[in-house]
């Protein structure tokens, strides 16, 4: 795995918090400045936007590369608390 994707890997709890909220704000400020968006399109670029700025790249196979691990990652916790952690 290249080195510039390692940190997606091992975010702390704080980080992850800090990160939610960050992106709740930027939401926020894309549908007001966008209104003509749709609730799902202001999110997308919100998510992606946000994925940019986080990993410092711009390219697509990057910001695709982060946003799956992170998908996955909470795919994951989500199987693990349904399945009483199993």
């Amino acid at each position: 795995m290249p080195s510039k994707h390692k940190k997606v890997y091992h975010k702390s709890k704080e980080e992850k918090t800090f990160h939610k909220k960050q992106l709740n704000k930027w939401l926020q400020i894309i549908q007001k400045q966008l209104p003509n968006l749709t609730k799902s399109q202001a999110y997308v670029l919100a998510l992606w936007s946000f994925a940019m700025v986080i990993i410092r790249l711009s390219a697509i196979t990057s910001v695709s590369f982060f946003l799956a691990c992170s998908k996955q990652r909470k795919n994951l916790l989500i199987q693990n608390k349904t399945h009483g952690g199993k």
